[in-house]
């Protein structure tokens, strides 16, 4: 799950969307994955991700400890413009 989410993560915040979507239909269509379920995950994450708090104290934690917390905060900003 953690994969899962961590690329819906990059996706959204690099693309603007989740591009992960495409390859949930099938699985929601062919009866293998609750639609509902995914639809409250996926809105979930997207507005954790609008407010920027998703996972953000991991995030920072990881970040600290490598030292890259400065080139992490221009990278967000250079996506938003």
């Amino acid at each position: 799950m953690i994969t899962t989410t961590g690329l819906i993560f990059t996706h959204y915040r690099r693309f603007g969307y989740n591009s992960r979507v495409k390859e949930f239909a099938p699985l929601v269509r062919e009866g293998n994955l609750d639609r509902q379920e995914w639809l409250a995950f996926f809105h979930e994450v997207k507005s954790e991700l609008d407010n920027n708090t998703w996972e953000r104290e991991k995030i920072d934690s990881v970040l600290e400890k490598l030292g890259l917390t400065d080139d992490y905060e221009k990278y967000i900003t250079a996506c938003k413009s």
